[in-house]
């Protein structure tokens, strides 16, 4: 395992990639008037920080960013329910599932040790499954059950995640909450393409999703105690691996 989790580190494509789905600041100090109390007219309303290198505001907790991202106002999200309508989208479908995603992209990333990235977003609801034959992933057409491996972002050769919350800036992302599956379930590949233009088709059935924490450098994951649950159910794929 140790192994498997130095080679994620200093594989720099997987680094980058893990950064574009990563968790956003939270707990920032806000600052106040004399009477203790926050003011409108403080860089993000008083409830976060303004980052100036990506040009927009990282919130205290219990505030969101607003759509342009220069405020911060109070966040209600649910994180067990979709806070977006979905749309129908090509070669998808779900069953005993809400999830039904409005954009199904499939990315292979060529180079000494290929791999391939699933996204489908509903909405602020992402899920995202990676692919890393070299560290342990699928080859080819297979069939895996989930288990303590799958659901460890350190130890993964396929890797299943769900983030909600997720606001798109620039060439990054911030999320309010990360899920890895729970051991139990299962993911099929009926067809995994290793060119850009081949098909990558597949399945999960009765997976189950627990809110987790990544380490950043280490990516060793813990489950966040008293946690959300994300019932995925049974959701299919089919799409045709772009360039990235």
């Amino acid at each position: 395992m140790r192994g498997i989790m130095n080679q994620k580190i200093v594989n720099s494509a997987y680094a980058t990639l893990f950064a574009l789905l990563s968790l956003s600041t939270a707990g920032c100090d806000a600052s106040s008037d004399d009477a203790g109390e926050k003011v409108d007219d403080e860089p993000c309303g008083g409830n976060g920080e303004m980052n100036d290198e990506h040009g927009h505001c990282h919130c205290d907790e219990g505030y969101a960013m607003s759509p342009d991202g220069m405020d911060c106002v109070p966040s209600d999200y649910d994180h067990s329910e979709f806070d977006e309508e979905g749309s129908d989208g090509d070669g998808t479908g779900g069953e005993g599932t809400d999830f039904d995603p409005g954009s199904v992209v499939g990315v292979f990333y060529n180079g000494a040790s290929p791999y391939q990235v699933l996204t489908a977003k509903h909405g602020r609801t992402w899920l995202s499954i990676e692919n890393y034959p070299g560290h342990g992933g699928a080859e080819g057409a297979e069939s895996r059950s989930i288990g303590t491996a799958e659901a460890n972002y350190a130890t993964c050769g396929v890797c299943m995640l769900v983030q909600t919350g997720c606001q798109q800036h620039g060439d990054h992302a911030h999320c309010d909450a990360t899920f890895m599956p729970e051991v139990g379930g299962e993911i099929a590949f009926d067809a995994l393409g290793g060119a850009v233009g081949e098909a990558w088709s597949g399945v999960l059935s009765n997976v189950q999703f627990v809110e987790v924490t990544i380490n950043p450098r280490s990516y060793e994951t813990t489950p966040v105690s008293d946690g959300e649950r994300f019932d995925l159910g049974t959701w299919g794929f089919d799409v045709l691996l772009e360039s990235n």
